[in-house]
């Protein structure tokens, strides 16, 4: 209605598109698509060789453990515990190469970096926490106790025992 009110959007009359709730869903929804086809387009390239390099990353890893068992009595623990390292560390490389590694790399990534925006208590106030809560417990038992008796006088006192 026009009755001489500005107009309520910065944008109206301007040449934007709209962006009521209905189109930011046509939008997203192009978008979610879009991005959709390109990954599994990606995928599909990917996926042929992610199964051999995760199979043989475990193998690796498996082959490493067995070497450390077999040559048991060859060998001294620190040459084998070495050789079991540098197993696990080159199965970790080709298991990196696949999506999934990758995947799981950024992830382990974004938890440390949102680990490292954590505000820690100081020992003063982990010292007060813990002791609170050790308070509320003890309360908490000995509410339970009470209770506990006085059901057990009432039920010995209607059981006659």
């Amino acid at each position: 209605s026009s009755t001489g009110r500005a107009a309520v959007s910065k944008t109206a009359g301007w040449g934007f598109e709209t962006l009521r709730p209905c189109h930011l869903k046509r939008l997203s929804t192009d978008w979610y698509a879009d991005q959709l086809m390109d990954s599994q387009t990606e995928s599909s390239n990917a996926s042929r060789f992610d199964s051999a390099l995760l199979a043989a990353a475990l193998l690796l890893l498996g082959g490493a453990m067995f070497a450390f068992y077999y040559f048991a009595d060859q060998f001294n623990v620190l040459i084998r515990m070495l050789g079991l390292l540098a197993g696990a560390g080159a199965a970790l490389a080709l298991a990196y190469q696949t999506v999934l590694g990758k995947t799981v790399w950024s992830y382990i990534s974004g938890s440390r970096m949102e680990l490292r925006k954590v505000v820690w208590p100081s020992r003063q106030e982990a010292v007060q926490a813990t002791l609170m809560i050790g308070v509320v417990v003890l309360i908490a038992a000995l509410m339970f106790w009470g209770l506990d008796a006085v059901l057990l006088w009432g039920v010995k006192t209607l059981t006659g025992r």
